[in-house]
């Protein structure tokens, strides 16, 4: 695998169509900056090679980590926040009449929704269950329809579209909207609200700051408390032109009846914003259990409105509740740990006046994201009185993929691969560091988990690098008389597993026809290797 990016290696140069060119298909690629890349890749080489199988095999499908998707999980909500608006507007009886070109601009928003469904059918997705991201079409696809298009479908029915067809240049006859056609057609756009539930679950991933991810937290909250509370007044008053349509009259002392005969009564009707404000007055009101009437007796059925409202309202303070006490969470102790480790370890450096390029050194270890998650292992008190099986099992689920990719080990019973994987060691390496010198015999296996690290030969020349998966010193596992011809140097910050060759063979004990075979292989293999480089030389 190359070390440059695919962009620059398939659309290099300076022209301006090159550039656009790389800022297009970046756009739909695995994005470097987003936040979520830590969980599923471990480092910039296998965000690199992941980018490079997309260009090369899945070109017509979006990342579900690119910038693109994330810019349209923002963009598609207020899209569908204006679409509800202008729709209610253009069905209200209560509010004044507009041009009809007004409501065009809402076929046009409907056509962003339609829009949408191909978007997420071109997008790939995240198998939560093996922590993989699937771009594969038909899989997508499949996955898509089995989950999410029926609702997709039907949250985007084209409502202002069907009103077009139905009424035409007369769409802005407030009072011909008092039928069941349009009755129906309102209640189909309540189902708006489930785009904006799905839209918006993913803004809870955007974590570039505590206070953007808790922003966002919020703003989310309180889109859909508000909508919601919108969509069950809305509901209210379905009801009530409903009892209108079949009975031909409505009580009086209800909410609706008494804005009906403010708008269409014998005085002069108020302007439209008049409407706007009592009716927003009446969806914040409904957050403080009070039921909104325009008379001093409220009508029974606005007051169980009003109640269910407010038990709708206390949904969203608990979730509220919930979500400050997740941040002030993840506030005090993950980085409060962290924070008390770097302030000791510096004093500790001050106080045996360690120079100041050591203690730069140390706060690079701090920074490099691995280390941090050490610390807040090691200081965290549940994870601490987690019960060993437990331990054991994020232990393994971690790092056995890393030795069943070793061609050695791919075949071997899985108990074995589990009892190999408790032996493993995690060593940290900063940029600079000799991760394994020359004319030295072997203390054991070293994997590549996260890192670049460069091979240097006795004369000190470069001679290749190892990234991630990579692995090294494996002969010293089945021999003594194994010694390193070249050197081992970090070039970045690595993070490294190492399997000691002495615990190896006490549990090699057991399976000692694979220990054979293993060294039979290896043999086999530097014997070769050495031959070809005597012929080289000669």
């Amino acid at each position: 695998m190359h070390e440059k990016d695919v962009l620059d290696l398939e659309l290099g140069g300076k022209s301006w169509v090159k550039s656009l060119s790389r800022w297009w298909y970046d756009s739909f690629l695995l994005s470097y900056t987003d936040e979520r890349v830590q969980v599923y890749y471990t480092s910039t080489h296998a965000l690199r090679m992941e980018r490079a199988k997309q260009f090369y095999i899945y070109k017509q499908c979006i990342h579900p980590l690119s910038k693109f998707r994330r810019f349209w999980d923002f963009a598609i909500v207020p899209i569908i926040l204006l679409n509800m608006m202008i729709f209610y507007h253009s069905t209200s009886i209560m509010y004044g009449e507009a041009d009809w070109k007004f409501y065009i601009i809402n076929v046009f928003l409907e056509g962003f929704l339609f829009l949408d469904i191909y978007i997420s059918v071109r997008t790939g997705y995240i198998d939560n269950d093996s922590k993989r991201i699937i771009l594969n079409g038909r899989q997508v696809t499949l996955h898509y329809a089995s989950s999410k298009l029926f609702l997709h479908v039907l949250s985007s029915f084209p409502v202002e579209t069907f009103m077009f067809m139905r009424y035409g240049t007369g769409i802005d006859c407030a009072v011909c909207k008092a039928n069941l056609f349009v009755t129906a057609l309102e209640v189909l756009c309540i189902f708006r609200i489930y785009r904006l539930i799905d839209a918006t679950s993913q803004w809870g991933t955007y974590k570039r700051s505590v206070l953007v991810a808790c922003g966002l937290a919020f703003l989310r909250i309180a889109i859909l408390g508000f909508v919601s509370m919108q969509i069950l007044m809305r509901i209210a008053d379905i009801i009530s032109v409903l009892t209108i349509i079949t009975t031909g009259n409505l009580d009086d002392r209800s909410y609706f009846a008494s804005v009906l005969n403010i708008r269409y009564g014998d005085a002069p009707a108020p302007p439209s914003y008049v409407f706007y404000c009592l009716e927003f007055a009446r969806i914040c009101k409904s957050f403080l259990l009070f039921s909104f009437s325009l008379i001093s007796r409220a009508y029974f059925p606005d007051k169980m409105t009003s109640l269910l409202a407010y038990l709708t309202a206390m949904i969203f303070y608990m979730w509220s509740l919930v979500e400050c006490y997740f941040f002030l969470s993840y506030l005090k102790y993950p980085q409060d740990q962290m924070y008390i480790c770097v302030d000791r370890t510096i004093t500790l450096a001050r106080w045996r006046n360690l120079p100041d390029t050591f203690s730069e050194k140390l706060l690079r270890y701090f920074t490099f994201r691995f280390s941090a998650a050490n610390v807040t292992e090691e200081q965290n008190g549940i994870y601490r009185s987690l019960p060993k099986s437990l331990k054991k099992e994020i232990a393994i689920t971690s790092n056995s993929r890393l030795l069943i990719r070793i061609p050695y080990f791919a075949e071997w019973p899985t108990e074995l691969i589990e009892d190999m994987v408790m032996l493993l060691k995690e060593e940290i390496y900063m940029e600079g560091d000799v991760v394994a010198e020359p004319s030295m015999p072997s203390d054991g296996l070293f994997i590549v988990v996260v890192g670049v690290l460069g091979i240097y030969s006795i004369q000190n020349e470069e001679m290749g690098h190892l990234t991630d998966g990579d692995y090294f010193c494996e002969l010293c596992l089945v021999t003594d008389r194994e010694i390193r011809m070249s050197s081992v140097i970090a070039l970045t910050a690595c993070k490294i597993l190492f399997l000691e060759k002495i615990t190896f063979r006490k549990v090699m004990r057991a399976y000692p026809t694979l220990f054979y075979d293993l060294k039979e292989s290896l043999t086999v293999k530097y014997t070769s290797q050495r031959r070809a480089t005597i012929n080289l030389y000669n």
